[in-house]
């Protein structure tokens, strides 16, 4: 068995402004423009199951 994280790849086109604020984020935190995208997604979906388990 691996422990490795199953991934799915995803097209993605943002606007240059969207982009350049990732990329200042990404490297503020040390991460990768993509694991900063999967860091605001979890931390988007999260804040949606709490609003909708209140």
């Amino acid at each position: 068995m691996s422990d490795t994280v199953e991934r799915v790849p995803v097209s993605l086109r943002m606007p240059p402004e969207i982009y350049a604020w990732l990329k200042v984020r990404a490297d503020e935190n040390g991460r990768s423009n993509n694991n900063e995208i999967v860091q605001i997604l979890k931390a988007a979906q999260q804040a949606e199951q709490q609003r909708t388990a209140a």
